[in-house]
């Protein structure tokens, strides 16, 4: 996928009756390398105009982890619209590049970068010497789906903030290789919960786009 003047972002398809909303181009601006509104998120690279990998992934089971490379931005709840969300660049939504989430439905959407150290630097020190600039990033976004009212932020080393809506203290680390201790009772309406083992990926490569899917029993 083609990254131009340093963002791209997920948007969803509107239903018919559904009243216009912010698109990912429209949500505040900030230095925040992942912005998160209802049904939009917007990310910021660390490098101008180059070519790189995505792979969104939506999990229902055990947390995946996405190897030792990539670095965790940081994990925020997601509210789908229409459920129905595809990647898109500044010249356009990615068609072939989408997941399906169910809709008016509530996740955790977790997002992975690698090489977001060091792009800058080879950017700038590939820039009039190399065309098209590629391998300088790698982008994993994973969607789970959570279980009650939602509305903390998992902040990027991964701690809870906030807590539920209705007053449950519920923290949730993210540790090492993706995986996950909770604190709180098991009856808390904001506990995470896994509800069918079936993971679906899709993956944007930077020579073409493909669709991946993966199920298990």
């Amino acid at each position: 996928m083609y990254i131009d003047r340093s963002v791209f972002g997920l948007g969803e398809q509107l239903r018919p009756d559904e009243p216009p909303r912010p698109s990912w181009l429209e949500l505040p601006w900030s230095d925040e390398p992942v912005i998160v509104e209802p049904g939009a998120v917007r990310i910021l690279s660390n490098a101008q105009s180059h070519e790189t990998t995505v792979e969104l992934t939506l999990q229902d089971g055990p947390l995946w982890s996405p190897g030792p490379d990539l670095d965790q931005l940081g994990g925020w709840p997601y509210v789908s619209a229409s459920g129905h969300v595809i990647l898109a660049t500044i010249d356009g939504p990615e068609m072939r590049m989408r997941i399906n989430l169910r809709p008016d439905a509530r996740y955790v959407l977790r997002v992975w970068r690698k090489g977001g150290d060091t792009s800058a630097a080879r950017f700038e020190e590939l820039m009039g010497k190399v065309y098209p600039i590629t391998g300088l990033e790698e982008y994993r976004f994973l969607f789970t789906q959570a279980e009650g009212p939602r509305h903390q932020h998992i902040a990027h080393d991964g701690e809870v903030q906030n807590g539920c809506e209705d007053g449950t203290d519920l923290s949730a680390v993210i540790g090492a290789g993706g995986t996950e201790r909770r604190r709180g009772t098991a009856e808390s309406p904001c506990t995470l919960r896994p509800i069918a083992a079936r993971n679906e990926t899709h993956r944007s490569e930077r020579n073409g786009l493909f669709d991946h899917s993966t199920r298990t029993p």
